[in-house]
């Protein structure tokens, strides 16, 4: 790479990190869509509280390689990768130290906000009526960078950034 001085220098980059949402983070992992990109849990299992055991690169190349063996046509091939939950194609094979799997991180709006919020306040609202929840929101104090929902939030109908 051509530095800010000019010189020209060999660099050895490291994927670190992968920010992107969920049906990007199934592509880049070779991950079936629906089931998690960081373990093995079947799709029926990811409300278990104990994440399954890790995915990672070397496992997915293993799948992937078993099937090219064992295959003898692309259905062969496709039903065995999706038996153990594995799609797409490889980028990240020839990358230096990369686990693409422990790169990934959470998408804030689905994952985070979807996944979780959205959880929680539904969660909220069957355990008390909309006026209590309303009053309890009222009385958190306020602080820097968070929005404070004077009148409580039940009469919204949606939530978002501002």
């Amino acid at each position: 790479m051509i530095g800010g001085n000019g010189e020209v220098r060999k660099v050895f980059p490291i994927l670190a990190c992968y920010v992107a949402d969920f049906p990007e983070q199934c592509l880049v992992t070779c991950t079936k869509y629906g089931t998690c990109p960081k373990c093995k849990a079947p799709s029926n299992n990811l409300q278990h509280p104990l994440p399954g055991d890790a995915r990672t690169s070397s496992w997915t190349l293993h799948v992937i390689e078993e099937a090219k063996q064992y295959a003898s046509k692309p259905s062969h091939f496709y039903r065995h990768c999706m038996a153990n939950d594995v799609s797409g194609s490889v980028f990240w094979k020839d990358l230096p130290l990369c686990d693409i799997n422990s790169s990934v991180t959470p998408d804030v709006l689905h994952q985070l906000y979807q996944g979780v919020l959205k959880h929680l306040i539904s969660w909220c609202q069957l355990l008390m009526t909309p006026e209590e929840l309303d009053a309890r929101i009222r009385t958190l104090p306020h602080a820097y960078g968070v929005r404070h929902f004077s009148n409580g939030f039940s009469i919204l109908t949606q939530i978002s950034e501002w």
